[in-house]
């Protein structure tokens, strides 16, 4: 039945997977964000595994204090893996959409151009 539902399923876990493992090798090796590493300003999305690992262990201050988005993280592969159809109706899909990314929009710009905002490199 899911299979019918979302025929995409498949190639996303898929994906999830594949990019699990290179994350995983990635971090075995030692290497660094990709896009620190190329232009020495932290990416929207650092900081989301120290907020995930802190937040599994209870303490939402710190998590917070890596990443303030990291809350969405879940959301949006949902949005994902359900193919835009998270809540149902397709405005209110695409709105939810919508404010995640302009969200982490703001704060990408925000640790580019706001020294204040980024995170040290731990």
């Amino acid at each position: 039945m899911a299979a019918r539902r979302f025929p995409h399923l498949k190639a996303v876990l898929c994906g999830t997977a594949a990019y699990a493992g290179f994350l995983l090798l990635a971090r075995l090796r030692g290497w660094p964000c990709v896009f620190l590493w190329l232009t020495g300003i932290p990416c929207p999305g650092c900081g989301m595994t120290r907020a995930w690992i802190a937040g599994f262990r209870g303490q939402l201050t710190a998590a917070f204090a890596y990443h303030p988005l990291f809350w969405t993280a879940p959301i949006l592969y949902g949005c994902l893996l359900t193919d835009g159809h998270l809540l149902g109706r397709k405005w209110a899909d695409r709105i939810l959409l919508g404010l995640l990314l302009a969200a982490f929009g703001v704060l990408g710009a925000g640790r580019i151009l706001v020294p204040a905002w980024r995170l040290p490199i731990v």
